[in-house]
């Protein structure tokens, strides 16, 4: 079965829509490669900077600091944030590489320490960690004693009846 020809009125309607059909083509070609290209090249770089200057003292067998590099992925790190956590603050400082050892410029150091950065803000956006929620309350007579006990430098001294003695005209038990 042949295909209807399709018919052209003028030479620009043809150019018209062999100019539209090159868009689409270049933009799904393009679009694409982008998309798919960019998260491989920066999670590929990362690895290799990590790999290149951390892996080598940082591994499953050396295990220094406790460390091993190699067996975490660098690309989900909302799993194991605290270890990333300490790998930015000393990759920030500067102080890994150790001196003496092969150390990045400091355009992939800023690179590296602002990937990770970013990626723990995400992490920690995904999954927030409040902390303590308790709310506070105010202390009773009894309790507030026990505190300044705890707190004096050696019972007996003078210290804590000191502290009572001048709150216990001032001290409010009401709670708010």
């Amino acid at each position: 079965m042949r295909r209807p020809q399709r018919h052209f009125h003028n030479i620009d309607d043809r150019r018209e829509g062999w100019m539209a059909s090159r868009w689409i083509v270049l933009t799904i070609v393009a679009g694409g490669s982008l998309c798919i290209a960019a998260p491989q090249q920066a999670d590929t770089t990362e690895r290799a900077v990590i790999t290149k200057y951390c892996v080598g003292c940082h591994n499953a067998k050396l295990k220094t600091a406790g460390l091993a590099l190699d067996t975490i992925s660098a690309e989900s790190i909302d799993q194991h944030p605290e270890i990333w956590e300490k790998v930015v603050r000393k990759l920030d400082g500067r102080y890994m590489p150790p001196i003496g050892l092969p150390r990045p410029d400091e355009a992939t150091y800023n690179a590296l320490v602002s990937k990770l950065e970013g990626s723990l803000d995400s992490a920690a956006e995904a999954k927030p960690d409040p902390g303590r929620t308790d709310t506070f309350r105010r202390l009773n007579r009894t309790e507030y004693h026990n505190a300044i006990r705890k707190v004096s430098v050696r019972p007996g001294s003078g210290l804590a009846s000191a502290a009572l003695s001048s709150e216990r005209s001032s001290f409010d038990t009401s709670a708010l």
